[in-house]
């Protein structure tokens, strides 16, 4: 949580149960590096990126977390992680602040961004391979780089997207987008590793419900063609969760 500085945390057979009770830990996190988005490669492996290039690593979330960087690298704060495997992972956050581990976290580099997205905020990162990445960015654009950050290429989407805000890949070649134009959220999907992209629904005839954006996607490892988006039905109003199968 961003709000208080905290994490919270329950058992996940009693979440099945609708039993479950929260609790909250603090331990490690500092006020300067409140939190923004937590990646878990399991039990023992999670990481959490926040404000001021802040990165904290636990092997325990019942006990906390501890830093693996300060914010010596980059001061701007962190939007979103990704990993390719428990070694290899990528950060990244405003404005183009990319970071990046190849040790699991002991070092975090800094990565130069796209030239021309110097003052754009990154809202999200995906990683194909160690060396191949994708990062979509605040005014709707997406990048990627196949030789670890040397090079970028702007990778045309549809949909006039204004903001682009999560992108998932389910598999190598499949993978989708949340984003959001001037006046409705939008799902992107590709099937050809992010080579192409088509606007869902496929049905002819179909329509997505009424909408003003999608914050998050999550897509099924086991089954690629499912997908899961959540949003707002109109500004500040009430949730919306959608299902692509």
């Amino acid at each position: 949580s961003n709000g208080d500085d905290s994490i919270h945390y329950a058992n996940i057979l009693d979440l099945f149960d609708d039993t479950a009770t929260w609790t909250e830990v603090t331990t490690g996190l500092v006020g300067a590096g409140s939190p923004q988005r937590i990646l878990s490669l399991g039990r023992t492996r999670t990481w959490i990126v926040g404000d001021g290039g802040s990165i904290y690593y636990s092997e325990d979330i019942t006990s906390g977390v501890v830093v693996q960087s300060a914010g010596s690298v980059t001061g701007q704060r962190l939007n979103t992680i990704a990993a390719y495997d428990e070694k290899t992972l990528m950060a990244g956050g405003a404005p183009n602040a990319i970071v990046l581990t190849r040790n699991g976290g002991e070092t975090w580099p800094l990565i130069a961004g796209p030239a021309g997205q110097a003052a754009v905020q990154i809202n999200d990162v995906a990683m194909l391979s160690e060396n191949e990445w994708y990062a979509l960015y605040n005014d709707g654009t997406l990048f990627y780089t196949i030789d670890g950050g040397s090079n970028w290429t702007q990778k045309a989407l549809p949909g006039s997207l204004t903001q682009g805000d999560r992108i998932v890949f389910a598999t190598g070649t499949v993978g989708y987008i949340a984003g959001r134009n001037a006046t409705e959220g939008k799902i992107l999907r590709t099937v050809s590793g992010g080579n192409t992209w088509y606007v869902m629904p496929e049905a002819v005839g179909s329509n997505l419900p009424a909408n003003v954006g999608f914050n998050g996607v999550a897509a099924c490892g086991e089954d690629p063609n499912v997908v899961y988006a959540g949003g707002t039905k109109t500004s500040n109003g009430d949730g919306l969760l959608v299902k692509g199968a």
